[in-house]
């Protein structure tokens, strides 16, 4: 887990400091994100039953090959790969709403965050334990194949669990966090 914060904290600083190198990139690009973009947001409908299936398969893509991959040799390097990127996005996206925006940058940052990442957070951090724990024991102990699938047996029931925490997740995102995105929007 250790290994797992120091990498997600170092692409962050490293999406952060992208950010700020390439400020002067971004200028033009932002000032019309802010034009079209977040006035169409402000004013749409929205579909909350597409919005919802659209969130929900895409929270369970990533869950389902931290599982899958962690079975395979692939499972490190996956999980590695996951962190990486998802923090090089936050570290980013940050900034650049915070260099940008400012205070409105930083409190639209945090109603997108808010309050979906209070599930999705602790549902990556105990799938990434408990597959790291799974790779472990399917790639350095005399298992196989079939055997390899078994060993997901022990885990189910966690399995289940955290499909329900994304499932409330998913809601949390679709209805209440997309309300307050678009009030955060009422900002600009």
């Amino acid at each position: 887990m250790t290994i797992a914060m120091v990498l997600f904290f170092a692409s962050v600083i490293l999406g952060c400091i992208f950010s700020k190198v390439s400020q002067g990139l971004l200028q033009n690009s932002v000032d019309s994100l802010n034009s079209r973009y977040f006035n169409t947001i402000k004013s749409m409908e929205i579909n909350y039953g597409d919005f919802f299936r659209y969130i929900f398969t895409s929270k369970l893509k990533p869950f389902f090959l931290f599982w899958t991959l962690s079975l395979t040799f692939l499972g490190l390097p996956y999980m590695g790969w996951y962190l990486l990127s998802r923090g090089f996005q936050v570290g980013y996206l940050m900034m650049t709403l915070w260099m940008h925006y400012g205070m409105k940058g930083g409190l639209l940052y945090l109603t997108y965050l808010f309050p979906q990442e209070l599930i999705f957070v602790p549902v990556v951090l105990i799938s990434i334990k408990n597959c790291f724990a799974l790779y472990m024991e399917a790639n350095h102990e005399s298992t196989a194949g079939l055997q390899n699938v078994l060993l997901l047996k022990k885990y189910i029931k966690l399995i289940i669990i955290l499909i329900v925490c994304i499932l409330i997740g998913a809601c949390m995102e679709a209805f209440v966090g997309s309300y307050l995105v678009k009030k955060a929007l009422q900002l600009f």
